[in-house]
């Protein structure tokens, strides 16, 4: 019987390529893929969000970064599969590492709906450098002759109220109109979920964890047409965008339709824009000369949170505190009464059960990270539902998760350690030093809209970097308002992004070490970014800081409070403080005595 990569492989001749490029997105460059979409995860067995998967005659490739290093070696079938752990010194892309090791002529065969055409161009530049490689746009995609993937789901789509999204799709549509006047230019094409679910006030259940459904929406400056599959929306969705001027077409006539504009916007003598996350059938559908890349101008609108959805970030992240109160106290009672053994993952279904129970509660917004010990180094563990590790109290535990609010979206992580015996020393050095600069991050006052994420990324590690100590992710990442744990066009990391930080702006800052084999710390709150009232503005300079909106105790147990300064503790004090005052009233009404004891305990003085 052949295996999956033979399979593949059986298919070159038809397509007349040498290679398949597999990679990790949809045709929405979602981060998060409905099951349909899951091809790379079919051929490779690697489940990681990031990773792209190349196989040669000859050989199979994955690439993925620091956060998957360790998961994609445990994933991976070490006897045909080879690992580029990108980023790391010497180890080429995969585009790179064709050049270097094979000869032309040589095709990569790729489905054009499943990358960017930002990234077609540099790859097809660094492709350039040696004559006879070339990438070859398919038809059709071979793992979808070959494997057995379910259905596009087919979810109820529903209205995010004005209570919850704080401005009409009206509004929204005539600002993106305004842009495109401002650009000259005849429409502007939407292919990102988020931000059809965004700009036109509608959620949905297509992708895991997402409140998003598959769409598509063309907006010029005569009309707006929304592909979607309409008979799937309710009949609120239905008046809302009838209210709004908005046409339903089905979700299927959308590629068929971009000719058609082509002309139109030709006719006309203007460019059709486009995002620099469009994918390369679009742009082929249209004709290059037709189009302008730009950074989409609704995912610029869309990071900055209006007061209405602001106020509802800070509600469901308070609201959120009070399950992960509940959990962590019910958490350590029932490690230390040890009537049996307790595994990640029925733990981490024990607090999703605490957050069901909050009012406008839609759902997880990702998979939990439950891990104990050594699992806490894989930095997107995700434990097993057949055979996770038994929690085992003598060793940190790490716990990363978030829930999908109609006000808002949380993501949180707290590294606690609950046994018996002391915690070691290098363990409580390393954890403080994590607080250190997620407290340096936290107090950071920067003028608004200056400064680049990565230029402050580096508060965050210095502490660490004073101890010879690193970590292998970016800082922060942007995230919505129920609509995504992640979302751009903001980045607070060593990657290079020139977006400025603006008010508005919803960041993590979740500074983290990882010892492989032993353990992971972690801590990780969501911030706004604020206006910040300064003695002075230097030539009329505005400065902002950030205000921590995650509500629960940090690990008091595991800080070396030697290692603190004054400012330091006062800002721990301060926040603990916080939590007690905003948490206690709400666990007093649900009479949980046992999370109250819980979070008084660990919100004492330092």
């Amino acid at each position: 019987m052949m295996n999956r990569l033979q399979l593949l492989r059986r298919t070159y001749n038809q397509y007349q390529i040498n290679a398949f490029f597999v990679p990790s997105e949809d045709a929405h460059m979602s981060e998060y893929i409905a099951d349909t979409d899951k091809r790379r995860e079919w051929i490779s067995n690697f489940s990681g969000s990031a990773g792209h998967a190349l196989i040669t005659e000859k050989e199979a490739l994955l690439s993925t970064d620091g956060r998957y290093y360790l998961q994609a070696s445990q994933e991976l079938d070490n006897a045909n599969w080879k690992l580029l752990k990108a980023g790391q010194p010497n180890v080429p892309s995969w585009y790179e590492y064709i050049l270097q090791n094979y000869q032309a002529p040589f095709k990569v065969g790729i489905d054009p709906k499943l990358i960017a055409f930002s990234e077609v161009r540099k790859i097809q530049d660094k492709l350039k450098s040696k004559s006879g490689f070339d990438l070859v746009p398919l038809s059709n995609n071979p793992i979808d002759d070959i494997a057995d993937l379910p259905p596009y789901p087919d979810n109820e789509v529903y209205v995010q109220p004005m209570k919850f999204a704080g401005k009409t799709v009206t509004q929204k549509l005539s600002e993106l109109r305004n842009y495109l006047t401002e650009k000259d230019c005849h429409s502007f094409i939407v292919t990102m979920l988020d931000e059809t679910a965004w700009l036109f006030n509608l959620r949905g259940t297509d992708i895991v964890y997402n409140p998003l459904f598959f769409s598509y929406a063309v907006v010029t400056q005569e009309s707006t047409t929304l592909f979607v599959n309409s008979a799937r929306m309710t009949s609120e969705a239905h008046k809302e965008m009838e209210n709004a001027n908005v046409n339903l077409k089905p979700y299927e006539e959308f590629y068929p339709s971009l000719k058609q504009l082509s002309l139109d916007a030709e006719n006309e003598n203007k460019k059709i824009l486009v995002s620099d996350k469009a994918n390369w059938e679009v742009v082929r559908s249209i004709g290059e000369k037709q189009i302008d890349v730009v950074r989409s101008p609704i995912g610029d609108a869309k990071a900055i949170k209006n007061e209405v959805e602001l106020q509802g970030t800070r509600e469901a992240h308070a609201r959120d505190g009070i399950a992960l109160t509940q959990y962590f106290g019910w958490l350590e009672e029932t490690l230390k009464e040890n009537k049996a053994p307790l595994k990640e993952y029925d733990a981490a279904l024990k607090l999703e059960e605490y957050r069901s129970k909050l009012d406008n509660f839609k759902g997880l917004s990702f998979n939990t990270i439950s891990a104990t010990g050594a699992n806490g180094a894989i930095i997107h563990y995700s434990p097993s539902t057949t055979d996770s590790s038994v929690i085992d109290i003598e060793k940190v535990y790490l716990c990363d998760s978030g829930a999908q609010f109609l006000d808002g979206t949380t993501d949180v992580t707290r590294t606690y350690f609950f046994g018996s015996q002391p915690p070691s020393d290098k363990l409580k050095r390393a954890f403080t030093r994590v607080l250190q600069g997620h407290i340096a991050l936290a107090t950071a006052v920067i003028p608004t809209d200056k400064v680049p994420g990565p230029f402050i990324d580096s508060f965050a590690r210095l502490p660490l970097w004073k101890e010879g100590l690193e970590y292998n992710h970016g800082t922060g990442h942007g995230i919505g308002s129920h609509i995504g744990a992640h979302e751009g066009p903001h980045t607070i990391s060593p990657r290079w992004n020139d977006v400025t930080l603006k008010n508005g702006y919803l960041v993590s800052n979740e500074p983290g070490y990882y010892e492989e084999g032993q353990f992971g710390i972690r801590t990780e709150t969501i911030v706004a970014i604020v206006p910040h009232k300064t003695p002075y503005n230097y030539n009329g300079t505005q400065f902002s800081t950030f205000e921590t909106l995650t509500m629960c105790p940090l690990g008091t147990n595991l800080i070396e409070a030697e290692l603190l300064s004054q400012s330091e503790k006062d800002w721990l004090n301060t926040y603990h403080e916080r939590c007690v005052s905003v948490l206690k009233p709400e666990l007093e009404k649900r009479g949980d005595t046992r999370a109250i004891a819980w979070l008084e305990k660990n919100s004492r003085s330092v």
